[in-house]
């Protein structure tokens, strides 16, 4: 049970599965919480981490992510302006989608 909730929490903020579905600017943000989240050692989950060593992540590692998420971001082009209301912080644990 322990690893289906995180498989359920990952999906959760992180489908890449509907990804397809989400609007640019939803993209964006979560591609931005991908990078800040491997920066600052959040992911993978230290609890993770305790029965998975193995899932650690090298500075090289955490800095090949980011490159990505900012490479993939850069691809999306500029982007349109934000719809009105919505903000601009971290959504993790407040917006699904």
């Amino acid at each position: 049970w322990w690893v289906a909730n995180h498989v359920r929490e990952g999906r959760r903020e992180v489908n890449f599965s509907t990804w397809a579905d989400l609007d640019v600017w939803r993209r964006a943000r979560k591609l931005g919480d991908i990078c800040e989240q491997v920066e600052e050692k959040e992911m993978p989950l230290p609890s993770y981490l305790l029965a998975h060593r193995e899932a650690a992540l090298s500075d090289a590692e955490r800095q090949g992510i980011c490159d990505w998420t900012k490479a993939e971001i850069a691809r999306m082009g500029p982007l349109p302006p934000e719809p009105p209301g919505r903000g601009r912080g971290r959504g993790r644990g407040r917006e699904r989608g």
